[in-house]
């Protein structure tokens, strides 16, 4: 199971039916409480297409932190929308909605 937070995809428990491990309990409480039976589906029998989804989205992960990463160097802040309003996480980990200068439009 992964679960798709405000910051990527993370990796919440591996197994089947009964035999569940739990890597994050955090976010497999999460996970649950925001699950909906319409949102359970039956397992693919194809295992090629489980590889093809790892690997896409390791490799989006891959790219995400590499843009956050130069973002970082460029002093570009972090953002992300919640409930429709834009958070932007500045350099000391404070949250903010007010947009920072370096993303103002400059006249």
């Amino acid at each position: 199971m992964t679960y798709n937070g405000d910051f990527g995809f993370q990796q919440v428990a591996v197994g089947e039916g009964e035999k569940v491990s739990v890597e994050n309990e955090v976010l497999f409480a999460l996970f649950n409480s925001n699950l909906n039976k319409n949102d359970i589906v039956n397992k693919i029998e194809n295992e090629g297409l489980y590889k093809l989804m790892r690997d896409v989205v390791r490799i989006g992960n891959q790219a995400v932190m590499q843009a956050k990463e130069e973002n970082k160097r460029f002093g570009i802040p972090e953002f992300f929308s919640k409930n429709g309003v834009i958070y932007y996480v500045m350099e000391n980990g404070d949250l903010t909605t007010e947009r920072p200068d370096i993303l103002k439009d400059k006249k």
